[in-house]
């Protein structure tokens, strides 16, 4: 073995005995968010050609998850050649690698530079700028992304570790939390603006009703406020008493064969219902509802952001972890007409969770909640929202640019729009947060309806 990486660790020192041969001490750092953008790098010393130096010339590193613990170095013992040789880093997360290990998603900072000659042990740094996210180097021309910019740039020889002495993790202008300007409605809660990856590359549509989520994109939302309950059937009747609503929901109907017999509205004089959620709601209709409220529905990103705690961009919106049917309404069944929908009663008898009775929306599971206190996103009703359905890939998501900023798919040859998180009749499988359906305009069940949501403040 003529090239070893030795243990990670951080500045400044790497610890251990003195190891006599030739070597570099190599000190990367970054401005990307970690680990939320970066927890793998993938270490390769190249000839002048851009093949591997050896045949031990690549390594792949766990990065530190904690930011007080970069910058971070590792060594690299010279090769026994004489040629000039050149250092390929390339960061990135987990997700976004192949089975090789290799980095095969958009969202990876690679970077190329000209190794000095080794004396003993000889230190170098080689920044990683964020903003060179989906760039890849162009190593057969000896270019890659070395600042800011954007701009590829010819390969520069690496200099000493003093450079990425001020670069430091999350100081990317775009991984900059955005408060709420003001403090949210009543019955809203703020989310505040920031940097999520939208979709996921561990998480894939199963086929039928869902929707692939890769690739993903990098995304930058402004701060936005979000109802922290689903619209109930009280707050519906009012709109259309008040004449300002004119469309209606479908009406719970008696026969139990029917699925409208499990419809939460029961009239426009019958105040039984009123404490629980609305559905049976078309998407057309969830949009009059929310603009009679002076607000709109949540954009796909908005709603995945809020669901997924934000940066912290997790699987549920109560976490990663935590039994899915202890933690949400799912699972309950029972729909009347199975052929419609692929109804699950999986959780029902399950020990541990909570009683719910099966078919109508009750009040939702306590435990069915985000870190900032939006309920029922994991389970109960699932939910629409504005956007038409387009793969991410598609031209509706601008697949050429490297970052989405507040986006919202509008293409009007897109037949469905899109529906979010688990209902009580799913199966309690996890990704509630990432997870996608779709839907006409005009489609109506028991399972779809209403959380509005309003801008916060202008969009920068």
């Amino acid at each position: 073995m003529t090239v070893a990486v030795a243990a990670l660790c951080a500045l400044p020192s790497c610890g251990g005995g003195v190891d006599a041969r030739d070597q570099w001490l190599v000190v990367i750092s970054t401005d990307a968010p970690v680990p939320q953008l970066v927890d793998r790098a993938l270490v390769e010393v190249l000839d002048e050609s851009g093949a591997l130096a050896c045949d031990d010339c690549r390594r792949q590193l766990g990065l530190p998850v904690d930011a007080s613990a970069w910058p971070v170095s590792f060594g690299i013992v010279r090769p026994a050649s004489s040629r000039p040789l050149r250092l390929r880093v390339r960061l990135t997360r987990a997700s976004n690698a192949d089975a090789a290990g290799l980095p095969s998603g958009p969202a990876t900072i690679d970077r190329v530079a000209l190794l000095p000659e080794a004396r003993g042990v000889t230190a170098v740094a080689l920044p990683l700028y964020a903003e060179c996210i989906g760039l890849a180097a162009d190593v057969a021309a000896s270019r890659s992304c070395a600042g800011p910019t954007r701009a590829l740039v010819d390969d520069a020889r690496l200099g000493g570790a003093a450079d990425v002495a001020t670069l430091r993790p999350g100081q990317w202008s775009r991984a900059k939390t955005q408060p709420c300007p003001a403090d949210p409605p009543a019955g809203m809660i703020c989310v505040p603006g920031g940097l999520f990856v939208l979709g996921d590359a561990r998480v894939r549509g199963s086929g039928g009703p869902l929707v692939d989520v890769t690739p993903e994109r990098i995304t930058t939302l402004a701060p936005f406020f979000i109802d922290a309950k689903e619209l109930t059937v009280g707050a519906a009747r009012q709109l259309f008493s008040s004449g300002r609503v004119q469309g209606r929901p479908r009406v719970r109907v008696p026969d139990e064969s029917d699925d409208d017999a499990l419809c939460t509205y029961v009239g426009p004089s019958d105040p039984s219902n009123d404490g629980l959620p609305l559905n049976c709601v078309s998407h057309t209709l969830a949009v009059e509802l929310c603009a009679a409220l002076g607000k709109r529905l949540p954009t796909e990103a908005e709603w995945e952001y809020a669901a997924g705690n934000t940066q912290a961009e997790t699987f549920e919106p109560w976490g990663n972890v935590g039994d899915v049917c202890a933690m949400a309404d799912v699972g309950l069944g029972r729909f009347p007409l199975a052929a419609k929908l692929a109804e699950s009663s999986e959780c029902r008898l399950l020990p541990g969770v909570p009683a719910r009775p099966a078919g109508v929306p009750q009040t939702s599971n306590p435990r069915d909640v985000t870190r900032l206190g939006v309920q029922a996103m994991g389970g109960g009703l699932s939910e629409h929202v504005a956007d038409r359905l387009a793969p991410y890939s598609g031209a509706c998501w601008s697949p050429e640019q490297p970052f989405l900023d507040n986006p919202r798919c509008d293409d009007p040859t897109a037949v469905n729009f899109v529906i979010r998180g688990l209902s009580i009749f799913d199966n309690p499988r996890p990704g509630a947060a990432i997870e996608r359906q779709g839907a006409g305009a005009d489609f109506v069940l028991p399972s779809l309806g209403v959380r509005c949501a309003a801008a916060a403040g202008p969009t920068p």
